[in-house]
């Protein structure tokens, strides 16, 4: 079974090998190295880790999940109307369906 070694990739990303074998085809290989798994983390980091990260405190760290400084009216207008869109929706196919059968030809 032929075998191809290659030198360590030196930074993360994918890469392409090309090479051509003895019947003169042209394969195309695509691999990746994996980055550092921590830096992948998606966990929300709080002033501390910005901070480390940037170097510096120069900008202005804003909680989503704390929402005990809002207003009440700010937090009115975040509510969601999905469950309205979903009841028309669904009134719209009873309709349908209902008309479809009162008028439809055999």
């Amino acid at each position: 079974r032929p075998r191809v070694a290659y030198e360590k990739a030196r930074s993360t990303g994918v890469y392409r090998m090309t090479f051509t074998r003895p019947d003169q085809t042209v394969s195309e290989v695509l691999f990746a190295r994996n980055p550092d798994p921590t830096e992948g983390d998606l966990t929300p980091g709080g002033r501390d880790e910005l901070t480390a990260a940037l170097g510096n405190g120069d900008y202005v760290y804003i909680s989503r999940g704390d929402t005990s400084g809002e207003d009440e009216e700010d937090i009115a207008e975040k509510k969601d109307y999905w469950i309205w869109l979903v009841a028309a929706l669904l009134v719209l196919l009873a309709t349908e369906t209902y008309l479809a059968r009162k008028f439809g030809h055999w």
